[in-house]
């Protein structure tokens, strides 16, 4: 069997995936207090400033290791990518999109500034970065995904590092969309609504798709694990669900009312996945979350301004699109297998 038949089977051992979970941690959390700081410094002018230095120094680590573990792997005639551990071939794109988003980076905010608002989170190379790092991110998820060894029952010290992939590519999405997350935002539900008034009507549809948005974040993510795996640890949705919330408010300065709806959701979530029933957690997850938000949102603020026909609708919807982000998994499995190209990139990736 030649090396180059053998390197997509090869697979970094647990610790290994640890190691490169802390490093990620390290990138991801420097990556949340730099926007903090874009978030509440509007004087912010310069790409040199130590937040800056915390995450690329993260990302340099986590480059070094990725490279290093190909290197340990390696043996004569092999290239250094078929010597890549599998579910790592990704990060290694994901080191080269980092590193030439951090060029742009300089280059753009020379050219044209610091963004410190929504255009931070639109700007081109941040775009590129935030691509590069989910694949970096990821990588001991899809390693886990792809290992036959995987029992479809995992304890914490075999899912550690995979739930730890799946909640910060999650987190960093998030991050992108943060102004479409609504679990972080309680002002906006008790803004007033007066039918026909054009302000009031586009505040709240601008809600509703917020809650979308939130939704398929959260939800997309877990039902997608749970094809994998039939059962999470115990906690494992709490830990997923309640460390987003609680990046991207702290990240971007915003109001900490989700963090109950997020821990009670978590833990309804971690209760129903222990059944095993998918379709339960896609209908209940998104159920207890934005009911328990809108439960919140009007106590910190003397009731809601939106009528019921608004957010129970938007808890309606939310529960909708979670179906149908399960019905469209359950369709998907059932496909034939991939052929072509798109076996060959199962076979690679």
């Amino acid at each position: 069997m030649t090396a180059t038949s053998t390197a997509s089977t090869v697979r970094a051992s647990r610790r290994e995936d640890l190691v490169t979970m802390a490093l990620v941690s390290w990138t991801i959390i420097g990556i949340f207090v730099d926007a903090y700081f874009h978030a509440t410094d509007a004087g912010l002018e310069s790409f040199w400033t130590p937040w800056h230095a915390l995450f690329y120094s993260g990302f340099t680590a986590t480059a070094a290791w990725i490279v290093l573990l190909a290197v340990r792997r390696r043996v004569d005639g092999q290239s250094l990518i078929d010597a890549t551990p599998s579910g790592y071939r990704g990060a290694l794109l994901g080191i080269g999109l980092f590193g030439l988003g951090g060029v742009g980076d300089a280059i753009w905010h020379t050219i044209f500034g610091v963004e410190t608002s929504l255009d931070a989170l639109l700007s081109p190379t941040h775009l590129v970065l935030f691509v590069g790092a989910t694949l970096i991110a990821s990588a001991p998820l899809r390693a886990a995904w792809v290992d036959p060894n995987d029992r479809s029952n995992l304890t914490w010290k075999e899912f550690l590092a995979p739930a730890l992939g799946l909640t910060w590519t999650a987190a960093l999405v998030a991050f992108m969309l943060a102004y479409a997350v609504l679990l972080t935002d309680g002002e906006l539900p008790r803004s007033a609504f007066t039918p026909g008034s054009g302000n009031a009507e586009f505040i709240a549809a601008y809600g509703v798709l917020s809650a979308i948005v939130t939704t398929v974040i959260l939800v997309a993510p877990l039902l997608l694990v749970l094809r994998r795996w039939s059962a999470l640890p115990a906690g494992a949705v709490t830990l997923f669900t309640v460390v987003i919330v609680l990046m991207v408010a702290l990240g971007f300065d915003r109001d900490l009312v989700g963090l109950g709806p997020a821990l009670v959701a978590g833990v309804v979530g971690d209760l129903l996945v222990r059944k095993e029933r998918p379709w339960l957690v896609a209908a209940v997850y998104p159920l207890v979350l934005w009911s328990t938000y809108f439960v919140m949102a009007g106590r910190s603020g003397g009731g809601l301004g939106w009528p019921p026909e608004i957010w129970g609708g938007i808890i309606f919807f939310a529960v909708l699109t979670s179906l149908g982000i399960q019905g469209l998994l359950v369709l998907g499995a059932s496909l034939p297998a991939a052929s072509g190209a798109a076996a060959d990139f199962e076979r690679h990736r």
